[in-house]
């Protein structure tokens, strides 16, 4: 999508949508609709409105709705298999949301044990918890090769590294503060050799 195609899907959405997106949640969206084809993408945007979201907009439920509209593929299909593939799940039925859930459940358990255990090493940091629906949609479309960076959401807070950060952080600021105390009792010190007082408040 180009910049005007951009415009107009935010026009759409906002129609669609009437809900106010934060900044940020507004930046994640237009670094990802770039990736996206323009008329596909307002195709996913009906199709979204048409599931009568709880409320808001958000975009993993959108990508699903991406997917589905696509080339007559269902999700997590392969051209080579997409004929062979149940049909999309109709989001006008009751039961359209949670059939969609099962077939993904389904679709992630089928995956073999040791691509997930690859998954698990190379998207462990992008911040879907492990057996999450985000997470097993996340493996599913690296599976049959789609983009997946547009899952990439931030660094998970309870990485390896993460945690490393957070102990230098921690580490860092116990430093300082012992610098800054120490730094406070020698001021004290000259302060009481010069004759002044240290109890006094200003």
């Amino acid at each position: 999508m180009d910049a005007h195609e951009i415009k107009r899907w935010h026009e759409q959405r906002e129609a669609l949508f009437p809900t106010k997106l934060p900044y940020s949640a507004l930046t994640v969206i237009n670094q990802q609709l770039p990736r996206l084809e323009a008329e596909r993408a307002s195709r996913a945007l009906v199709s979204y409105s048409k599931a009568k979201p709880y409320r808001g907009f958000y975009m993993l439920k959108y990508m699903v709705h991406y997917e589905r509209v696509g080339d007559d593929e269902t999700p997590f299909s392969t051209p080579g298999n997409a004929a062979k593939a149940a049909p999309p799940a109709d989001p006008n039925d009751d039961g359209g949301y949670m059939n969609a859930q099962r077939r993904e459940r389904e679709a992630y358990q089928a995956l073999p044990n040791d691509f997930k255990e690859r998954c698990a090493r190379e998207y462990a940091d992008w911040g879907w918890p492990l057996g999450s629906r985000g997470w097993m949609i996340l493996c599913l479309d690296a599976d049959v090769g789609r983009d997946v960076e547009p899952y990439r959401r931030h660094q998970n807070y309870f990485s390896k590294q993460a945690d490393r950060e957070r102990k230098a952080a921690e580490a860092a600021e116990v430093y300082e503060r012992q610098r800054l105390l120490e730094v406070i009792g020698n001021l004290r010190c000259e302060i009481m050799r010069l004759g002044g007082r240290c109890d006094v408040t200003a």
